[in-house]
């Protein structure tokens, strides 16, 4: 996070913040393409895949929101829909499990995007008041968006 004004000065601020939005922004839209590869929802739940295609896609639109001034109401979106989503997605890996559309291994990779999305979730909830502080919530995310980042760039 602090890189950049380490090395260029406060100079950098702005540049550093461009970063860490846009970056925090394309987590949310990794999670949902690597639940999708995981189950390969193209040919299991092809509407489900259509589903998140399209929020992978509004994600992408938002990135338009961090130098326009509306970044956080680009994350309240983002909130909005995986609140949405998360339940749907967890479901539904139960769900394929259950069907035998995916043996046990996959269920439990294919559940590390989902419970990054949850993590992310209740900071939002803590960010807006809706659920006290703690920093245990802050650090459950960052080792969940470690470990989201690892498995993303595994599968790659």
């Amino acid at each position: 996070h602090g890189f950049p004004e380490w090395f260029f000065g406060h100079a950098a601020l702005p540049f550093q913040d461009f970063m860490i939005s846009s970056l925090s922004l394309f987590s949310y839209a990794t999670a949902l393409w690597l639940h999708s590869e995981i189950f390969d929802l193209k040919k299991n739940m092809p509407r489900l895949h259509q589903l998140l295609i399209a929020a992978v896609i509004l994600n992408l639109v938002l990135q338009v929101s961090i130098p326009l001034g509306f970044y956080g109401f680009a994350v309240q979106i983002e909130g909005v829909v995986f609140i949405i989503i998360t339940p749907v997605l967890l479901f539904t890996s139960w769900w394929l499990w259950r069907k035998k559309a995916i043996d046990r291994t996959t269920l439990l990779l294919g559940l590390l995007p989902p419970f990054y999305v949850a993590a992310a979730v209740l900071v939002q909830l803590s960010i807006h008041g809706i659920i006290p502080f703690h920093m245990a919530i802050y650090s459950l995310w960052q080792y969940a968006l470690i470990v989201h980042i690892i498995t993303v760039l595994i599968i790659a």
